[in-house]
Order: C-alpha cells, then sequence, then structure tokens
C-alpha cells in the first residue's frame, strides 16, 4: 500500500527523510523493471492505492533426465 504525495505532506513526520512518488513514477519504475502490465489501484481515493506489477510467465521446458 503507498500513501499519496499529497496525504502525505499533511504528516509531520514524513516531511524530511521519506521518498514521495507519484503513481506515474511507479508505473515507470515497474515497466523499466520489465514489468508488462501495471495498475494502479486505489485503495481510498486521494489517500492510498496499491501498485500491481505482472509480468508473462517465463516459458522453459525441463530436460529429459533418464532418457535416451
Amino acid at each position: 500500500m503507498v500513501y499519496t504525495k499529497e496525504w502525505l505532506d499533511k504528516s509531520s513526520y514524513t516531511k524530511k527523510g521519506f521518498k514521495k512518488y507519484e503513481p506515474e513514477e511507479l508505473i515507470q519504475l515497474g515497466r523499466l523493471a520489465g514489468f508488462e502490465k501495471v495498475e494502479v489501484k486505489d485503495i481510498v481515493k486521494g489517500k492510498s492505492f496499491v501498485v500491481v506489477y505482472t509480468k508473462n510467465p517465463i516459458e522453459f521446458s525441463l530436460p529429459n533426465v533418464g532418457e535416451s
């Protein structure tokens, strides 16, 4: 869960030492990390949200062990 920058700016303890991200920044970071699908879903509108990152599953095949 991520709190919005606006919400964090209201709290005295987050004025220093906290990195505050906008949803667009988190979307961009996810795409740079290789996630194909990035969704932002509000938990409480204007207060908190969650970012869901999804990658396509890696396709691979296991070697046939014990077969000639």
